[in-house]
């Protein structure tokens, strides 16, 4: 299997630097540029499946990308952004008794002011990747999520430890990964 995993477009509330979390934050008009200019890159290679966040900066991204695809767009709610709870909308979290590197820290598993543990994000996402390579192992198939979510698919896929610092697995905007069967494969991920 050929994974494409793509990180939407940009969004006002990037720009603003406020956590996103599950709310449902447009594209602004430079999300959407770059949507376009991602479906140009993606226009010649062959995609047999699209699967997408149900949020719409990321549905918006794979509808854009799919304009020279013409492929139903499956909403799979596990390719959902981590909930950010009470943080989200917010660019400062330092009022609270928290920082950035407590709510990835896979060992404390920060699940206070209502934020999506990050266990919990794993073990989705593994769910996920284990049903794609189950159902589509001969299939080139792209993901339309989130940059959270593109961080634990990479640290899965790579299976980094769980010490791992999220933030350095990073993706932009409209920036997108790929990665093979053979990969998933030797990193043991499975049904």
């Amino acid at each position: 299997m050929n994974l494409y995993v793509v990180r939407h477009g940009q969004t006002d509330w990037n720009i603003e630097r406020r956590l996103q979390g599950t709310s449902n934050v447009p594209l602004n008009d430079t999300g959407i540029k770059q949507a376009q200019n991602l479906a140009e890159t993606l226009k010649n290679i062959d995609i047999d499946f699209i699967f997408s966040s149900p949020l719409q900066r990321a549905y918006d991204t794979a509808s854009i990308v799919n304009q020279h695809k013409g492929l139903p767009i499956h909403i799979d709610a596990r390719l959902i952004e981590r909930g950010f709870g009470d943080f989200e909308g917010l660019d400062d979290i330092s009022s609270f008794d928290c920082n950035i590197n407590k709510l990835l820290d896979y060992h404390l598993n920060y699940n206070l002011y209502h934020v999506e543990p990050i266990q919990n994000v794993f073990t989705r996402v593994s769910s996920l990747l284990s049903d794609l390579k189950s159902h589509y192992p001969d299939k080139k198939v792209l993901l339309a999520t989130h940059g959270g979510v593109i961080q634990v698919i990479e640290s899965i896929i790579k299976d980094l430890p769980k010490e791992t610092d999220l933030q350095l697995l990073s993706v932009g905007n409209c920036e997108y990964r790929t990665y093979s069967f053979d990969i998933l494969k030797e990193q043991g991920i499975s049904k």
